[in-house]
Formats: structure tokens, sequence, C-alpha cells
């Protein structure tokens, strides 16, 4: 069985995609910086408030350095997903791993999450399969025990 599916990605939909497929180290990035910016108020020291600002300037400012080539406008991607490999074809450049790489699956706020470990994840935007491709890709991705 193979699914085959071409969308548009926006930039915004992009930095979505980052936040779902990375809850770990986004969470982490404004706990912490709320942890500062709170105890630098209670304890009136400005130098928390600015270093809890600047961790979260700071962290939004690498994740749009590492995404920069898929913020420039709109993308077309083609994501095809066989019984072997998942394969993403965008301008940007073209990846395919084996489903062997992937540790689980999740659907959430809008995107299929596909995990390769604690850290490192990829998101389809949901809306880019129609129901027949999504019926599927959720069976072939039970088929390789991802969900």
């Amino acid at each position: 069985m193979v699914v085959t599916a071409t969308y548009t990605s926006t930039p915004k939909e992009i930095l979505r995609s980052y936040r779902v497929s990375h809850p770990v180290a986004y969470g982490f990035r404004i706990i912490a910086a709320a942890v500062l910016v709170v105890t630098g108020l209670l304890r009136g020291d400005l130098s928390g408030v600015v270093l809890g600002a600047a961790l979260l300037a700071v962290g939004e400012f690498s994740v749009r350095r590492q995404l920069r080539p898929y913020l420039q406008g709109p993308v077309t991607v083609t994501v095809t997903a066989t019984e072997d490999d998942y394969r993403v074809a965008s301008p940007v450049g073209d990846t395919t791993r084996p489903w062997s790489a992937f540790r689980s699956a999740r659907r959430t706020r809008g995107f299929w999450v596909l995990q390769f470990n604690r850290l490192a994840s990829v998101a389809l935007p949901v809306r880019a399969l129609d129901d027949a491709q999504a019926a599927a890709f959720e069976a072939l991705l039970r088929r390789h025990r991802l969900l």
C-alpha cells in the first residue's frame, strides 16, 4: 500500500508543527523562562526578569534559524508512505526514513507526529490527507506498531 499526499505548508503552520512535535523542549523553555521571570519579580531582581525574557527570545530565534528554509514563504511538500518507508520531498530537500526509525506515532492538535525518540520527531498536517488517505495511513502505522 502506498499513500501519497502533496500539500502546501505556511510558515505559521511550520512553527506550529515544531511546537507540536517537540513539546518537551518547547515546554521546558516556557517553564524555565516563567520561573526566572516570576522569581525575578518576587525578589525585585530585574536580572531574573531579563534572563527569563532572553531565554524565550533566544529559544525562538534558535528554532526560527533551524527552520529558516521553511519559513521563507509557502512550501509545497509531497509525503509518500509505503510499506517500507516514509518519504518527504520538498524544495528544501528530500528525506527517506524506514519505519524502523520511528518509535511511535500520534495524532494531536491537527498533526500526525511521528517520533524517532523523546526529542526528535516529524509532523504531517492532518489536513494533508483526505479521508481515504488518512484511513490508509493509519492502517500503515498500525501495521508497523506505531499506534
